[in-house]
């Protein structure tokens, strides 16, 4: 008894004695890179995005984007994201294919007879394969 009441009462001081800010969120910041200048259609999506995440997170997660290959040209970004370094980028299939040669088959023209030709393989077992790949 005496034991317990030892316990409990050290849990409390240390519940007194323990900052406030343990029990804060920390904000997360992403680094999003677009090879795409400012006002690029796919960099204003990315602007977007951001600021959806945002105000849906209520402030806790925040992503900065660097337009224009400010954080360098996408294979260079494609080897940040891999370290972490960035945490995401928007890049196209030519260079990913340099680390996973399987997408190369994508850069064939006329692969496809239409968009929804299209999707239905992307979305297929052959899309789903191609994306663990990576």
């Amino acid at each position: 008894m005496k034991k317990a009441k030892f316990v409990i009462g050290l849990m409390l001081v240390l519940a007194v004695l323990m900052p406030v800010q343990v029990f804060a969120q920390k904000t997360i910041v992403l680094r999003l890179a677009e090879t795409h200048p400012k006002g690029y259609p796919t960099e204003l999506g990315d602007e977007e995005f951001a600021r959806l995440v945002k105000e849906r997170s209520n402030g806790r997660i925040v992503i900065e984007v660097y337009p224009g290959s400010q954080l360098g040209q996408e294979k260079a970004v494609i080897e940040q994201v891999q370290f972490g370094a960035i945490d995401i980028t928007r890049v196209s299939v030519s260079p990913v294919a340099a680390f996973v040669p399987k997408l190369n088959a994508f850069q064939m023209p006329y692969l496809y007879r239409d968009e929804a030709h299209m999707w239905n393989v992307l979305n297929g077992d052959i899309g789903k394969d191609l994306l663990a790949s990576l």
